[in-house]
């Protein structure tokens, strides 16, 4: 569906306020709920979407949101985009939809592109064809231990509802980017025991 779960937005608001990026790259953005959260935060971030379907670009009026729409999948933006870097990407419940090594392929490819990444993924949900895309089949069924390679900076995980008898679990993951600084890196970000950010021990990070 054209829309994500609201269970970490929290989360998203606030590595984004301590990040700061100016450039983010939104990943099937939908109706642009993300591109809201991130004007909640600033209004000078510009931000740039890669969407597949024609009808949400349209439907949505995501050219009027974003300062570029890339109308093609993920899977054929890193292999063909030479010029884009962007200090964060969002992945809001985008990577289901790939198979896992596809999904796998999309995250390495943009840590190069990217300084940090935020992904947001469910699993034991199944889902096939909706609003008339094929691009909303849910195709692949990660945990934490298929990302452990990458540089993964905050993870959270939290019980979602029940499908099929099956607990419906929701992750998020804020993964630093391969030739991402150290002094970059969200371990100076002040965490409480409830994994919410309350501050910041150095702003230059």
């Amino acid at each position: 569906m054209p829309t994500s779960l609201s269970a970490f937005n929290k989360e998203v608001i606030d590595h984004i306020t301590a990040l700061k990026p100016k450039t983010v790259l939104d990943v099937g953005p939908g109706q642009g709920k993300y591109k809201n959260i991130i004007n909640s935060v600033s209004s000078e971030i510009v931000c740039d979407a890669v969407e597949p379907v024609e009808k949400y670009i349209t439907d949505y009026d995501l050219k009027s949101k974003y300062r570029n729409v890339f109308y093609q999948d993920i899977i054929d933006f890193v292999k063909t985009d030479r010029t884009h870097h962007y200090d964060l990407c969002i992945m809001g419940d985008i990577l289901e939809h790939l198979f896992l090594n596809e999904a796998m392929n999309v995250i390495d490819a943009l840590a190069y592109k990217c300084k940090h990444l935020i992904i947001i993924w469910p699993t034991n949900l199944p889902q096939d064809v909706e609003f008339d895309s094929y691009y909303e089949m849910h195709k692949s069924n990660f945990t934490l231990s298929d990302i452990a390679r990458f540089n993964i900076q905050v993870y959270k995980k939290t019980f979602g509802f029940y499908r099929n008898r099956l607990p419906v679990e929701l992750h998020y993951a804020l993964i630093a980017g391969h030739t991402t600084a150290h002094d970059e890196i969200l371990r100076k970000l002040i965490i409480n025991n409830d994994g919410y950010v309350i501050g910041v021990e150095n702003e230059n990070c």
